[in-house]
């Protein structure tokens, strides 16, 4: 599942993860996500950190609750906060992270490492 307000980043995301054969879910904001990861089991979930309605740190606190399983990469591009974001987000249960602007091949690289090489995994995105 990738729970992303951008736009842009939703969209690479989803191209690059179901070009390699993965299904991708949308929300465009925390609380969109949460919803969703409730009702369908994830294998991996990307979120922003920065989003309306609901922030990253407080989806992953919630699916770090939830599922403690859950494998989750975080990304944000928080100007010059953007690292302090990252850290929060690993101390509050990301698996891994990534600043923007990224490659759809460090994407990958991210994602492979997490996932431990699985191809067929269901993945959210917000």
């Amino acid at each position: 599942m990738l729970f992303r307000s951008d736009k842009v980043y939703r969209l690479l995301v989803r191209a690059t993860l179901e070009e390699r054969g993965w299904s991708v879910e949308e929300a465009w904001d925390g609380q969109v996500g949460w919803q969703l990861f409730q009702l369908s089991h994830y294998d991996l979930v990307v979120t922003d950190i920065v989003m309306p309605h609901q922030e990253g740190l407080e989806t992953i606190r919630l699916i770090r609750a939830d599922r403690s399983d859950a494998r989750i990469l975080a990304i944000s591009g928080g100007g010059q906060h953007c690292d302090d974001y990252l850290r929060a987000a690993r101390s509050f249960g990301a698996d891994a992270t990534l600043a923007k602007p990224f490659s759809a091949s460090v994407l990958l690289v991210a994602v492979e490492g997490i996932m431990g090489g699985a191809t067929d995994a269901r993945h959210a995105l917000n």
